[in-house]
């Protein structure tokens, strides 16, 4: 089983909040995900993650998706 210090922490050194948002816009955690992480189980830092996953997933479905702007499907 992993332990909290066996789960590696998603950031990547780019630690600026997304203007009207609280996600970081390198690692996609929240302010407050940011802030539980040290103190947190493998448990808490796995469900974390899973998150930041489900967020990447979202973005790279939302930037492949065809726009009516961009001339695609009606």
């Amino acid at each position: 089983m992993a332990t909290a210090a066996t789960v590696v922490s998603p950031c990547v050194g780019i630690c600026q909040l997304r203007p009207g948002t609280d996600l970081c816009e390198g690692c996609l955690r929240t302010l407050n995900e940011i802030t539980e992480w040290s103190a947190a189980t493998s448990v808490r830092r796995l469900e974390i993650l899973g998150k930041v996953a489900a967020r990447r997933l979202g973005e790279a479905g939302a930037a492949a998706a065809p726009s009516r702007a961009r001339g695609g499907v009606k």
